[in-house]
């Protein structure tokens, strides 16, 4: 009885995951696409806003820092395939839009719009816009020696 109820609850919640993921990514303009990611940065550029030392801050964070930039995506530039494993990030889009390109879907980012880059994430950005585009970043990483 116990193995059953268990195994409803699974596929209950497998189905919910499956539809809330397809209503997210309808309301979100996402789009499958296997285009091949350019090997070379191309109009970016990035000003450090602000960084704190997290090693005095938080015990086992010795080495880590926690970074605030601005990043300008000028029209028809980008940067190149890359993950954020050890690097975690939170970007903000300030101005434009941001299309980005996460393992295997494009994900269109307007102003006020956010995304999280985790370990899983391997991704490239690209400005498809006329005007330049403006983010903020901030991310934990760790300062090479």
């Amino acid at each position: 009885m116990k193995k059953q109820i268990i195994k409803s609850i699974s596929i209950i919640c497998a189905t919910l995951l499956i539809t809330l993921g397809n209503s997210f990514f309808a309301g979100y303009g996402v789009a499958m696409a296997d285009e091949t990611p350019p090997k070379q940065r191309v109009g970016i550029s990035s000003e450090k806003l602000q960084s704190v030392d997290l090693g005095p801050e938080i015990d086992g964070m010795q080495g880590r820092h926690l970074r605030l930039r601005r990043v300008t995506l000028e029209p028809g530039g980008n940067n190149t395939l890359h993950s954020h494993a050890g690097r975690p990030a939170v970007v903000y889009v300030l101005e434009g839009t941001i299309t980005e390109h996460r393992n295997g879907a494009v994900i269109n980012h307007p102003p006020g719009d956010s995304w999280f880059g985790n370990r899983e994430a391997k991704h490239w950005i690209e400005n498809k816009g006329t005007k330049p585009a403006l983010i903020l970043v901030v991310d934990i990483f760790k300062e090479k020696p």
